[in-house]
């Protein structure tokens, strides 16, 4: 079953587009069906969710609030796996995944205390809370994510 990941991929940072595509490629070559279930997620959707098993029914799904996660800004995607009949589980080979991942020069979930292991991501070592400050600051301008991603591109400059 083909897994059409590029409608998610085209809404992350532009500089980690490409080298998400080739890390789903290499993962796929592994014989390893599966695909992103999320990349980029606003605030909104982030607390929405942080408040699944909290305020919210269901189980808890993550610890960080809008603002805490590299999902806010375009650096972050979650990877699951799906079953012959094409649903998605987060049942699979991890540990493969996390091999090729680290590989990849990614950052993964699975080296978090509360072990996330879907959760994928690229932070260039920049300190979330610098990015949280930009976006927020730049809400009323009607584009936040583009001034984070100026800053990005000037942190990876040098």
């Amino acid at each position: 079953m083909e897994i059409n990941n590029e409608p998610k991929i085209i809404k992350l940072y532009p500089a980690i587009q490409e080298p998400i595509r080739e890390l789903m490629a290499k993962i796929a070559e592994e014989g390893i069906a599966g695909g992103i279930l999320a990349g980029l997620r606003t605030y909104d959707e982030q607390n929405e969710l942080y408040e699944q098993g909290r305020y919210a029914g269901g189980d808890i799904v993550t610890n960080a609030r809008g603002g805490e996660s590299f999902h806010n800004f375009g650096l972050a995607i979650d990877y699951v796996f799906k079953t012959p009949k094409g649903n998605w589980t987060w049942v699979g080979p991890y540990g493969k995944v996390v091999e090729i991942v680290r590989k990849m020069g990614f950052e993964t979930g699975a080296d978090f205390p509360s072990r996330d292991m879907p959760h994928i991501q690229m932070s260039y070592g920049i300190d979330i809370k610098k990015l949280a400050h930009i976006y927020e600051s730049q809400i009323i301008s009607g584009a936040p994510l583009h001034k984070v991603w100026a800053y990005i591109n000037e942190v990876k400059r040098g």
